[in-house]
C-alpha cells in the first residue's frame, strides 16, 4: 500500500494528537496515585479550538495508521528491556526528529523478563495407552516465577480438596471439577 503524501503540518498534527493523548492517559493514573483532589484547570476556548483543528487534521490523514503499522507489524511485540522495545524507542525518536522536533533520550532501568522453556504433559489419565503421555500447549505470563527443576504434578478430582487432604496437595496444582 502506497503511503499518501501529507504535509509537514498534517504529520506534526497527527503526532501531536498522539503525544497529547499519551500524556493525558499517563498522567491520570499518576494523579490518582498521588491522591490529588484538585479540580482541573479550565481549558481556554482558544486552546480547545486549536486542539479541535489538530484533531480534524489528524483524522484527515493516515499518518498515524502507518506509524502504528510500523510499530506493530515490523518492529513487533515490545516487552520491556527487549531489542524490539529499543527499536521502537529509536524509531519514534528518529521520526520525531524527522518532523523537526528536538528529541532527547534518557537512559533508564527497566525490568527484563526472559521467557523460559514451556512444556506440559498429561502423564496419567483415564484411557491412557501404555507408555504414552499427552502434550499440553501452554504459555506463561510475563514475570512469572520459574517452575522447580523437578516440575509440578497436578491432580484432577471431584472430591473436596485442601492442602492437608489425603491427596497431599501442598505446593502442587489441583484442577477441581464437578464431573
Amino acid at each position: 500500500m502506497a503511503m499518501k503524501k501529507t504535509s509537514f503540518f498534517h504529520r506534526l498534527s497527527t503526532l501531536s494528537v498522539c503525544v497529547i493523548a499519551l500524556s493525558i492517559f499517563c498522567n491520570l493514573p499518576l494523579a490518582a496515585q498521588q491522591g490529588e483532589k484538585q479540580a482541573p484547570a479550565p481549558i481556554l476556548a482558544e486552546t480547545l479550538a486549536e486542539l479541535e483543528k489538530i484533531n480534524q487534521t489528524a483524522l484527515g490523514s493516515d499518518y498515524a495508521y502507518h506509524q502504528l503499522s510500523r510499530l506493530a507489524d515490523q518492529i513487533g511485540p515490545r516487552l520491556s528491556g527487549s531489542p524490539q522495545a529499543q527499536q521502537a524507542v529509536d524509531y519514534v525518536a528518529e521520526e520525531m526528529r524527522r518532523l523537526g522536533l528536538q528529541v532527547q533520550l534518557e537512559r533508564l532501568m527497566v525490568p527484563h523478563w526472559v521467557r523460559g522453556e514451556e512444556t506440559a504433559a498429561l502423564v496419567e489419565y483415564p484411557g491412557q495407552p501404555s507408555n504414552a503421555s499427552q502434550k499440553v500447549v501452554l504459555t506463561t505470563l510475563g514475570g512469572s516465577v520459574a517452575t522447580p527443576a523437578e516440575g509440578l504434578t497436578a491432580l484432577k478430582t471431584t472430591q473436596p480438596v485442601n492442602a492437608q487432604s489425603k491427596f497431599g496437595l501442598k505446593s502442587k496444582l489441583a484442577g477441581v471439577t464437578r464431573r
